[in-house]
């Protein structure tokens, strides 16, 4: 399961003093899903008080169900309907009274004494009357012991009924509620922009923006943090989801080498090793010609995810000719397929092509090093006839880069369509690694299916150009393995 917060976001959140944190962004970009995963998650809704201006109670129940059944649906204060509708001037010796109190609890917070109820000095002198924000200042003085956490969606629903400007309402909360009575407070902004700090921006502890954007007809989401005071940013941004309602960040794939699968748990079901192509292809009868296109992507993960097919195919007595990474020498390329699969009993199927030697003591090991072409070509094909005499067929698995080394010459359109037309018809199957862009559209017209790896920031994205899918982001999970997550 994915984490629903980047490490910078969680531990800035769970620090032990009052901070105040702005989430902003347009329209969609997933505001009031964060808020309240933050309730839910990092504050607890037992601790928290929900005071919604932009979005009403059945609202939020009905685009987030998971909110309604859960403990959160009694911490959810709606002011749309009735905020404001009873603005009456106190009077002057209430005002007075009010002012005394709120000092001495001022008083009180400047020697570390936690206060027993909200601070509202600031608030008080703005002349503010709202049932609903009164009955809000009550819900958390209730909880004051439990150190609570305001979430207010948005600042500017607030400021607009109130008829006070947005900073000074910042202002106000960041005193009385942050740094006099201790208590966490996120605020909801719609407002928009983006790369830079607002006027806004400078009353709190941490900015964070929340950006859509659509490339292709595909939905990509990155959440920045603009702004984050204590804590030590290890990156300023990070792809993330909300699919299902829920908001989750996908994870940094970094390059730390080869990434494990386990064959008996993780590999069911696998057909082109990427699990939400897998889901896309009703009938595979006949698709059997499947490329990859790595787009920014070091060769490190780009090989780990073709792990699950290679699997599958030994599983299902195939053989494995591997002219993959012309820089990884063969017994690195045996070993991360050993780490999913014990090879002991499947060396007889498997062929990985040696272009650096001609002779080899394994027997898994294909030596094509030879000087010329024809040399090459001619081992090169007496191994495809060994494997077929004694497999149900091959998968073929070969890179446009170590293709260019056996063919000794750079790769053409035509060399794509001829290797891609020697497999139709027959029993085996081809997985193609693209590494160079200027091939990927002659690869996009004649493979049945066509996935794209690319990196966008720190995040590395896979999506299907036929079948045509979403944006998924992959990320590692605790045990190392490749997971795929899809970017609604």
């Amino acid at each position: 399961m994915l984490s629903r917060f980047p490490p910078e976001i969680e531990g800035f959140l769970r620090n032990p003093w009052g901070k105040s944190l702005i989430i902003r962004g347009s329209a969609g970009s997933g505001k009031t899903t964060l808020a309240l995963e933050m309730m839910e998650n990092v504050f607890t809704p037992q601790k928290s008080v929900y005071l919604s201006t932009r979005v009403g109670d059945q609202s939020i129940y009905n685009q987030f169900p998971w909110v309604k059944e859960s403990d959160s649906k009694n911490r959810i204060i709606d002011a749309g309907k009735r905020f404001l509708r009873t603005i009456n001037p106190k009077t002057n010796e209430q005002k007075q009274s009010e002012v005394l109190i709120s000092g001495n609890e001022v008083l009180r917070s400047l020697v570390n004494q936690r206060p027993d109820k909200v601070v509202t000095y600031n608030l008080d002198s703005l002349g503010i009357n709202s049932a609903e924000l009164e009955r809000t200042i009550d819900s958390l003085n209730l909880i004051m012991k439990q150190k609570p956490a305001l979430i207010i969606d948005s600042i500017e629903g607030i400021s607009r009924k109130l008829g006070i400007e947005e900073d000074k309402m910042i202002f106000a909360l960041q005193k009385d509620i942050v740094e006099n009575s201790g208590i966490d407070l996120v605020i909801v902004s719609e407002s928009d922009v983006e790369g830079k700090l607002n006027r806004l921006d400078y009353l709190v502890d941490g900015v964070i923006t929340l950006h859509k954007e659509f490339i292709d007809s595909r939905i990509i989401r990155n959440i920045r943090l603009e702004k984050m005071r204590y804590t030590q940013i290890e990156s300023n941004e990070y792809s993330y989801t909300l699919d299902g309602g829920r908001f989750a960040y996908i994870p940094p794939t970094n390059y730390i080498g080869t990434y494990t699968y386990n064959h008996e748990t993780d590999l069911q079901g696998i057909v082109t090793g990427i699990n939400f192509i897998d889901k896309k292809i009703v009938d595979v009868k006949g698709k059997n010609a499947i490329a990859f296109n790595f787009i920014n992507i070091k060769t490190d993960v780009a090989y780990s995810l073709l792990v699950p097919s290679i699997v599958k195919a030994l599983k299902e007595n195939k053989g494995i000719l591997y002219l993959g990474d012309p820089d990884k020498g063969p017994m690195e390329t045996y070993a991360f397929i050993n780490e999913a699969l014990p090879l002991k009993d499947y060396e007889k199927n498997i062929r990985i092509v040696d272009l650096e030697n001609d002779v080899s003591g394994k027997r898994f090991i294909a030596g094509l090093g030879q000087t010329t072409k024809e040399e090459r070509m001619r081992e090169y094909m007496r191994n495809i006839v060994e494997l077929s005499d004694s497999t149900d067929g091959i998968l073929f698995i070969e890179s446009t880069r170590a293709l260019e080394k056996l063919e000794g010459s750079r790769i053409t359109d035509e060399i794509i369509s001829r290797v891609s037309s020697n497999i139709r018809g027959t029993k085996d199957s081809l997985i193609m690694m693209n590494h160079d862009a200027k091939l990927i559209g002659t690869i996009n017209q004649i493979f049945d299916i066509v996935v794209n790896v690319e990196r966008k920031g720190n995040t590395i994205l896979t999506y299907g150009v036929s079948p045509y899918t979403q944006y998924y982001g992959v990320y590692p999970d605790v045990n190392n393995t490749l997971r795929m997550q899809i970017i609604t």
